[in-house]
């Protein structure tokens, strides 16, 4: 496991304090976007897809019950517990990481959860530590169709944290789907800064 550290709040400009070191020579600047709004516009039709799944997944609960199987009360609950959920999405893209890196979670003053680390990544690797955090979404749904469907309570805590475990790694989904199209095979990923580099293959 890498060395991981708490670094609190911090601003969006302070992200190149954790996650930026001289680059190698031959590393090349991709073109994925480096501002939330332009990657929420890519990465959209991943995110609409985990939507849709919850949502089937619910509709097909409700339907085989035959009663409404979630209470707006509890789905405030689930909401509540979201903030942690979201820190343990960037513990679980941390623990990806080689034991020689070192990796900072904080909070963005923008309200988002960051896991920042300058540490180049084999492609396997890059795809484990961006997919990882999938798993807050597929356990809770699981066992959301397992719950009891009278469980109001549980059922509903489920749905909502399965809907945010499955809808929040959408850009790293997307990093994912960009890696295999655009970034030839052998090389390594890493981060510095806002942007994404990759480094080739030697010979």
């Amino acid at each position: 496991m890498p060395k991981i550290r708490w670094i609190g709040i911090i601003d969006q400009k302070d992200i190149a304090k954790y996650q930026s070191a001289p680059l190698p020579e031959n590393a090349i600047k991709t073109d994925l976007p480096n501002s939330m709004g332009e990657m929420m516009m890519k990465a959209a039709p991943i995110a609409v897809c985990s939507f849709m799944i919850c949502m089937v997944s619910m509709v097909a609960k409700c339907s085989a019950a035959k009663m409404n199987v979630i209470s707006l009360p509890w789905t405030i609950v689930g909401l509540l517990i979201t903030p942690l959920y979201l820190i343990l999405h960037e513990f679980l893209h941390a623990i990806a990481y080689p034991k020689k890196a070192i990796v900072s979670i904080g909070i963005l003053k923008q309200f988002a959860a960051v896991a920042l680390a300058f540490y180049p990544l084999k492609r396997w690797r890059f795809t484990v530590m961006s997919l990882l955090p999938y798993i807050l979404g597929l356990v809770p749904l699981i066992l959301f169709q397992l719950c009891s469907a009278e469980n109001e309570a549980l059922n509903s805590i489920l749905f909502i944290l399965s809907m945010m475990g499955m809808i929040s790694p959408y850009p790293d989904a997307y990093n994912v789907f960009y890696m295999f199209r655009k970034i030839p095979a052998g090389s390594k990923i890493l981060f510095c800064g806002d942007d994404t580099y990759y480094i080739p293959k030697e010979g």
